[in-house]
Formats: C-alpha cells, structure tokens, sequence
C-alpha cells in the first residue's frame, strides 16, 4: 500500500509534518495516545463499491489515526439503495454518536494526526464562543496508485458541528448528476452555503491533511479529456 505523504524522497511527509509543527496546533504523543475526555468524531464514509482495495485503504487511514479523541468509523453501503450522496451523509450523520463528523470519501485517506488537529481547533473555537460549524484542511492529490501528484492549498473536507449542520437541515438531497454538470452544485457545496447564509463561519487549517485520489470515473470530476483531445467518461 503507498502512502501518499510518504514517497521515495519524504518530501511531502516533511512538508506536512512541519506545517503542524510550525502552526497553532500541537503535535500529539505519539507514543502514548490515549481518550482523555468522552469527546469523540464520527467519520462516515458512504461506499459506492467502486473498489474495494480504496475502500480498504481508507479504511486503514481511519485506523492509524494518533488521536487523543475517540473516534468511530461508519461506512454506509450505499450498494444498490439509490441513495444521493447527500442522504447518504444524513444517514450517517443520524447513526453517529459523537458531536462532532467528518466526512471522508470512500476513495480517499487522512493523515494520521488529522482528526487529532481538527479537534483541537475546533474545540478551541467553542470555547471563544465563536460560531464555526465546520474546521476544514488543505488537500493533498494522490493518483489512482495512492502516489503524491501535488499539493494545493484548495480547502477540502473537514470537521463539523454535528448540532450546526443539524440546525441548518443536514445535507440538502442532490443527484449525482449535479456532480457531472457544468451547472450543477454538489450536496457538500450546497451544505456549505446553507451554513453561511445561517450566519455560520469555518475555519481553514493550513496543512494538508486530506489525500483526495484523482481517477476515471470519479464522481466529482467525471469528464476530462485524453490527449487526445476527446471527451470521456
């Protein structure tokens, strides 16, 4: 299995590692990570059955989370139900236990201390009484393989106030084909806005801590051209 903040070179793992160290947020013991209070995130992931092998990977970068958080994993099987995405989420969002969620793409991966710096920053907020509903991180491109492409700086999925996102509706119920037009708004997007137009705010941690896989097929950017210069799906 490659791990996309660890190639060859280590370049991005150094990257990431000291955009942590050198921010607001603290690194935790690795050696020693243990719950310290009854505050915990639920992940969900809404599998699609794509591919197995990616839904293993991201699987196992919830499980090598160094977090002093508890943390559970909720993979709703979205296999021939025809659910949309965003009921999908709502689902897992009603079998969640914990205040706090954070949506991860059953082909995509987190790094190992991301839950750990979200939580932090987020709870660091609720004490300020600052209304943010959702603590978002940049995002690392990996190809199909799991190997690095690129950095960016574009802000991606994050953590969420499970209260907040309830007080707004939840995710709004789009089609996949909102993901496939040129026009369309996906559910997260359209969720988004809901919370700004609530008067909601989020905050961007400046480390990628987000693998998001570029691949054929993908729901989110479907169409691309060969070299060709033909479309295809």
């Amino acid at each position: 299995m490659l791990n996309p903040w660890r190639p060859a070179d280590g370049l991005m793992e150094a990257m990431v590692e000291g955009e942590i160290r050198n921010g607001v947020m603290r690194m935790v013991d690795l050696e020693n990570p243990q719950p310290r209070s009854n505050l915990g995130c639920s992940i969900i992931t809404v599998s699609s059955g794509r591919n197995l092998m990616w839904l293993q990977q991201c699987k196992e970068s919830v499980l090598s989370q160094c977090c002093t958080y508890y943390i559970e994993h909720i993979i709703i099987d979205n296999i021939g139900r025809g659910l949309t995405i965003g009921e999908a989420y709502n689902v897992g969002i009603a079998k969640s236990k914990y205040p706090f969620f954070f949506v991860l793409d059953d082909d995509d991966e987190i790094h190992e201390t991301a839950i750990q710096i979200l939580m932090d920053k987020m709870l660091q907020l609720k004490k300020e009484n600052l209304k943010y509903y959702r603590i978002a991180c940049h995002q690392l491109l990996m190809n199909d393989e799991g190997g690095p492409l690129a950095l960016t700086n574009m802000p991606c999925q994050g953590l969420f106030d499970k209260e907040a996102i309830l007080t707004i509706g939840g995710y709004p119920s789009v089609s996949w084909e909102a993901y496939r037009s040129p026009l369309g708004i996906p559910a997260d997007v359209r969720m988004m806005i809901k919370g700004f137009q609530a008067g909601l705010q989020q905050a961007i941690i400046p480390a990628h801590l987000y693998a998001y896989r570029i691949h054929r097929g993908q729901a989110s950017f479907p169409i691309q051209k060969s070299t060709d210069g033909k479309v295809y799906e």
